[in-house]
Parts: structure tokens; sequence; C-alpha cells
């Protein structure tokens, strides 16, 4: 089967979409696929040179673009990832939509199925013009979803929305889980203590760990500013440990925040590194600190990296408050993952 994934960025963009479309295309790929990855944004010899080994091309956000693209010789399938901020800066694929209308007309025969990993969002969350944009938002997002053969949500929140707001047939839809986007490292107790040496960590320092790009690591810092202060108060928490980013530079608001004397001495940021020593991080942490909202923490591959750990989550409320997760159910892997879509896909 020859399947296209279009994703608003291509690897090595640092993004959730870009990690998923990378390690469910290499899964796919593994199970006999032939995968290309259509970018709205980044750039195919940065892909390949990234290690991605299938097919990689740009696609310019038209409609005949696309189409372009798609024609000659067309795949079997169109998988869309679809973050409505991943085609649009208002959240409203709009183009997406049109383009995906005109495919469906021109390719009656390729299948094309929907990843959902965002939806619209609700009027409160947009400010001034929330009203106008929700409605907005909720209009081309729904014009995408029910464009599809077949649509995969990464969360139950987001399957009930496809169903209650865009009137997706239930059996059209189906949840497709998150898989960790860095791997999973055993952690003995041997290895743990060298991996915190490295990290310039002693075996006594109870670390709470931030992870993903500059402005996740921010999120997370201010999220979780008023519970880290408490724990490191009472020594719960001894050493508070940012990691990645999208280049080596420390932004001005982190060089502001590790000059602060309440965290001089108490938090570093160590920049991009890599997925090896990531995973290694991640198990030598005591904590994981997850910005994304409670209510939708399963949507980010930050908490599954922690999960799959076996390491504390602290994932944000309202205000200043926090929740405490110790969640041990198994985080699928990717291989188990692309074999599921696989069969979904040939059914």
């Amino acid at each position: 089967m020859r399947l296209a994934i279009l994703t608003p960025n291509l690897p090595p963009i640092a993004c959730g979409l870009a990690d998923h479309s990378r390690l469910l295309g290499a899964a796919l790929m593994d199970c006999a696929h032939e995968v290309t990855l259509i970018g709205k944004n980044g750039s195919p010899r940065a892909a390949f040179a990234s290690g991605w080994r299938g097919g990689a091309t740009l696609w310019n956000g038209s409609s005949p673009g696309l189409l372009d693209l798609l024609g000659g010789d067309p795949p079997d399938c169109l998988f869309v990832q679809l973050s409505g901020y991943g085609y649009s800066r208002w959240g409203a694929p709009l183009e997406l939509a049109k383009a995906l209308r005109k495919v469906g007309t021109e390719f009656a025969r390729m299948q094309l199925a929907i990843c959902v990993h965002e939806t619209h969002c609700d009027a409160w969350q947009l400010g001034l013009k929330g009203l106008l944009l929700s409605w907005w938002q909720k209009h081309t997002v729904g014009a995408v979803v029910r464009s599809a053969d077949i649509v995969f949500a990464t969360i139950p929140t987001w399957r009930d929305r496809c169903i209650e707001c865009y009137g997706i047939d239930p059996v059209r839809i189906q949840i497709l889980p998150l898989g960790a986007s860095f791997p999973f490292m055993e952690a003995t107790p041997a290895l743990r203590q060298m991996w915190r040496a490295n990290l310039g960590l002693a075996a006594s320092d109870k670390v709470a760990l931030a992870l993903g790009r500059w402005d996740t690591q921010r999120s997370a810092l201010e999220r979780f500013e008023a519970p880290l202060a408490k724990a490191l108060m009472r020594g719960e928490v001894t050493q508070v440990v940012a990691l990645g980013g999208e280049s080596p530079d420390l932004p001005r608001w982190a060089k502001e925040w590790v000059s602060r004397p309440e965290w001089v001495g108490r938090l570093r940021f160590l920049g991009p590194q890599t997925a090896e020593r990531v995973a290694e991080s991640v198990a030598a942490a005591d904590i994981g600190l997850v910005p994304t909202p409670f209510h939708l923490w399963e949507k980010s591959t930050v908490a599954k990296a922690f999960q799959q750990a076996d390491v504390t989550i602290w994932v944000c409320e309202e205000g200043s408050t926090h929740r405490v997760l110790k969640d041990q159910r198994a985080v699928p892997t990717w291989p188990e993952l692309g074999g599921w879509v696989s069969d979904r896909l040939q059914q």
C-alpha cells in the first residue's frame, strides 16, 4: 500500500505532529508500506539528513499544489494530520478543507484518513473575537473531518467532539492513542545513578523535569511555579531540570528565570539533546512536568514519555493548582500503532 502523510511540519522540526508523522510513518514502512511525507513547512533535504527514509516533499498550501503533488501516480491513501493551527494562524484550516474537497473529486478511488490531533477552540479560549473565531474554526475543522473515509482521534475528548460537533458517525471514528516521542530506557539503579551523574545530579536529588520546545518548557515552569516553590521549600523537590528547545541558545525568558534568587542553583536549562539522552533523563527523573490541561493530558507525547518510564506526572489544572498522576497503563509502541493503523486502512 502506498501512503502519503500530510503534515504541517516535516521532521526534524520539533513539534508533536512532525514527530507523530515521522514515527508512525516509519512504523508503517516496517509494515511493508511505501510512505511519503508531504509537509506545509520544512525542508525535504533536512528531513532526509535527519534520518527519514521514506519520500518527502513540500506543499505550498494551495488546492492546485496538493492536486499536483498527488497527481500522476496518486497514493492509495492520504493520511492527514489535523491540527487547525498547523494549517492556519487562526486555527481555521479553510484552504485545507478546500483542497481535500477537490482531492476527493479528482481522486475518487484514493482513501482519505484524517487523524484529529486538535479540534476547534471554545469561544472563551479566544478572547474578544472568541464567538466569531470559534464558530469559524468549528466550520472549517468540521469540513476537513467530514471529508474523510475514516477518522482517527488521538484522545476520547476529540472523538466525542467529532461526533457531537461535526456529525461524524461513531462507526467511522476510532481512537488512535499516542505513543511516546522518545525511546524507553530500562532504569536499573546503577544506570539511573550514572544518568543522574551525567546531568550533574546527586543520587539523593529529587528531580522535576520539564521537557519539549522552549515554549513548552516555559509553560511548564510558569504553570507549576507555585507548587514547585512549595515543593522546594519542603525538600520534596531539590532540582528542576529543563530539557529541549529549538536551538542551543537560551531564550531571554530562560536567562531571566535562572537569575532569580529563588531559582539560583535549583534550575538548569540543558538545551537540545539527543533522543537517547532525553530518554535517559526521563528515566532519571522523579517528577515529570506536563503543562497540558488535565482533561487533555493524554494528547501530550511528553506525558506519554513520563508514563512509559513510570515517572510521577504533574498535570496542570486551573490557576496554580495541579494534579499528580501515576498512570501505569502500558503506552503503545510505534510498531504496535503502525500495525494497528495498517490493519484498519486495509479493511
